[in-house]
């Protein structure tokens, strides 16, 4: 009978907590959700890393190189959809993400340097600060992929103080 009544709760709580039902006013860091933009950048930086382990560098036309690389060229919606943070309904090939000009060909990186991060909508998008789209986050800031393949929203603020060689 025990077992039936502990087995019942654990039940209540995953359910609970799957739903996005809180059971604190705040919930630690470590159990936070991750951004929709954080987790494709995160992605992305799979790819990147993948890329990096097999001695590949970065190509300039970095979109169609991890489509080719990881989806077999298949540019499907869900696949295309990788690339954006935002949803541009009918449109492929968009998205909200550049690679910093500056580690284009590369394969190694220093780890604070910026690899991709929020940028106006486009498609192999290459560039620097000039690029950075604090609107694409209410203009609070930018998310950001580094060579350590960690990803960081960094505050409008602090842009200015990013690695970008």
């Amino acid at each position: 009978m025990a077992n039936k009544t502990i087995l019942k709760t654990i039940t209540v709580l995953v359910i609970l907590l799957s739903s996005g039902i809180v059971l604190f006013k705040k919930l630690p860091k470590w159990a936070a959700p991750v951004h929709n933009c954080e987790y494709k950048l995160g992605q992305l930086g799979l790819y990147f890393m993948m890329l990096s382990e097999n001695s590949k560098a970065i190509d300039a036309n970095w979109c169609d190189q991890i489509v080719v690389d990881f989806f077999g060229g298949t540019y499907s919606d869900e696949v295309c959809s990788l690339f954006s943070c935002i949803e541009y309904v009918g449109e492929k090939r968009q998205s909200t993400y550049a690679l910093n000009r500056n580690v284009v060909g590369q394969k190694q990186f220093d780890d604070d340097i910026v690899i991709l991060f929020d940028s106006k909508k486009g498609w192999n998008s290459v560039g620097g600060p000039e690029l950075l789209a604090p609107e694409n986050n209410k203009g609070e800031g930018c998310y950001v992929l580094f060579g350590d393949f960690k990803t960081k929203f960094i505050k409008t603020s602090e842009l200015s103080k990013l690695k970008w060689q």
